[in-house]
């Protein structure tokens, strides 16, 4: 039985750390504040924050102060039986829903050290984070005289690099560890 070993200089070790703390981080983001009231907007929801924001979504005015894109997705998912809404409600559940998906099946490729498995859903997450963004700005749903981007939107694109960094480093330091191992076997032939 090998025992493990951890070897702080082994460039596939760090590079495999800083994959995983860009998943986490992709991860934790779709659950931190992806749209922040302005300040003026979050003072006029403070000043009644049991006040209803959105009935049919069971929201009040402090609920609202930050919304996550999990929040989006309960809401889009829940208006899906709103007479009027479901065409958009539908697609922003898949939208979003897809984005979480994504980010899981991403680090379940970085748990089983398959970098260019999760540099493709990175790839994907990150692209299908670009779209929502670009809605959402373009519907005024976000950066608006209400809203701006929250924490999330910045989060996502630092661990978006970070995986990317870590994925093209690790593939990097498996393939010249190879190389070393052929070299060696080449040698002692």
């Amino acid at each position: 039985m090998s025992s493990l070993k951890i070897d702080l200089k082994n460039s596939g070790f760090i590079s495999y750390l800083i994959s995983v703390l860009g998943v986490i981080i992709i991860i934790g983001a779709f659950f931190l504040p992806y749209a922040s009231a302005t300040d003026s907007y979050k003072e006029r929801l403070e000043r009644h924050p049991d006040g209803v924001f959105a009935q049919e979504f069971n929201m009040t005015n402090e609920d609202a102060v930050n919304i996550s894109l999990f929040e989006y997705l309960r809401m889009y998912s829940e208006a899906i039986d709103i007479d009027g809404y479901q065409g958009y409600a539908i697609i922003y559940t898949v939208v979003i829903g897809l984005m979480a998906l994504f980010s899981l099946l991403t680090l379940l490729f970085v748990i089983l050290k398959k970098p260019i498995a999760y540099l493709v859903f990175d790839c994907i997450t990150f692209g299908v984070f670009c779209l929502l963004n670009w809605d959402f700005e373009d519907r005024g749903i976000v950066s608006n005289s209400r809203y701006d981007f929250g924490t999330a939107y910045y989060l996502y694109y630092i661990g978006a690099i970070l995986l990317i960094v870590g994925a093209v480093w690790f593939i990097i330091s498996k393939s010249k560890e190879k190389k070393a191992q052929n070299n060696k076997i080449d040698t002692t032939n």
